[in-house]
């Protein structure tokens, strides 16, 4: 099974930098050319790319024998699922230390690993088809 990112993930990410792109060029279409128009096009064309790898490099892979978490900074983390012990979702910060984890997560602890999955850039119905697939395996478990 292979969970990818989400089409509103790319939407929402693209917006962000899509909409400021197109009233730049709006102003130079009714304004005319100002002097460092290409400057602020190559630069936020340069964002738009990159945000849209960043957004690509999101990816869950799991196999007959492991899950695979993939993401841009953090690169491949797996786990073999027999060592999966506990499935957590949790949403938001408790502790100081949490602050800069992401906001919706799934924490897959086992073996003395945890792979900590930001859940927030895939769709609804991945989330749910992982789910189900962890909870079986859970119950498989003991």
């Amino acid at each position: 099974m292979n969970i990818f990112t989400g089409k509103t993930t790319y939407i929402i990410f693209s917006s962000i930098l899509g909409i400021p792109f197109l009233i730049f060029l709006l102003v130079i279409l009714f304004k005319g050319p100002i002097a460092s128009a290409v400057h602020v096009i190559f630069f936020l064309s340069f964002c738009e790319l990159f945000v849209c790898f960043y957004v690509s490099r999101f990816n869950i892979k799991i196999d007959n024998e492991r899950i695979h978490y993939r993401s841009l900074f953090s690169g491949v983390t797996y786990m073999d699922l027999s060592d999966i012990c506990s499935v957590t979702y949790k949403v938001g910060s408790v502790k100081y230390s949490e602050r800069f984890l992401p906001f919706y997560r799934l924490e897959i602890k086992g073996g003395g690993k945890v792979i900590m999955i930001n859940l927030k850039v895939f769709d609804r119905k991945d989330i749910k088809l992982l789910n189900d697939f962890l909870g079986r395996m859970l119950k498989n478990c003991g």
